[in-house]
């Protein structure tokens, strides 16, 4: 599972680079949302490596980052910014399919306390 938990982690750090590195206006929405995405995934991912006992609700905390993350373009309207809309819903998709597949593990694999 630690594995997959650093592909989050890596994609949570990248989420707050990406600002800068693919140029979003620093102000706007789309940066804002980036950025707390990126941190809240960093600390769901850190948490999960730690192999805390009660994993499976932050597991869960970032599926649902990840979906807000598809869905950020068009709530937030900027589905016409193709380089911020582009990455938000690769980098929502991948961490989706990260976070079921740590989801499916913690299942099968609880963590012992």
């Amino acid at each position: 599972m630690n594995r997959v938990t650093w592909i989050s982690l890596i994609l949570g750090i990248w989420l707050i680079v990406s600002p800068l590195a693919l140029g979003y206006a620093p102000t706007s929405a789309q940066t804002a949302n980036d950025i707390l995405l990126g941190v809240l995934l960093v600390l769901c991912s850190a948490w999960i490596v730690r192999r805390a006992p009660d994993s499976s609700g932050v597991n869960w905390f970032e599926v649902l980052c990840s979906i807000w993350l598809c869905a950020a373009p068009f709530a937030l309207h900027y589905q016409r910014l193709s380089p911020a809309m582009t990455n938000d819903l690769a980098i929502g998709i991948i961490t989706l399919v990260v976070g079921l597949v740590e989801g499916w593990t913690l299942l099968i694999e609880p963590v012992k306390s």
